[in-house]
């Protein structure tokens, strides 16, 4: 999450597959669809563009929100 750091100009692709994806308190950044459902909890952040071909549930957060940053 620091530009100037070992991996500041990495952005993945990530593609992910089938329904009950869960992400608890994660971050990440780039690219990244889905072709089914996905529940997010907790402080989860992801910096750049975001597709979900599913539904999409979001829960909890307490002192940090989850947040979805459109551009990398």
């Amino acid at each position: 999450m620091t530009p100037t750091g070992v991996c500041g100009s990495y952005f993945p692709v990530i593609h992910i597959t089938g329904n009950g994806a869960v992400i608890n308190g994660r971050k990440g950044r780039g690219s990244c669809s889905w072709t089914g459902s996905l529940s997010v909890q907790g402080g989860f952040q992801f910096y750049g563009i975001v597709i979900i071909k599913g539904s999409l549930k979001t829960s909890g957060g307490g002192g940090t929100p989850a947040h979805f940053w459109g551009q990398p």
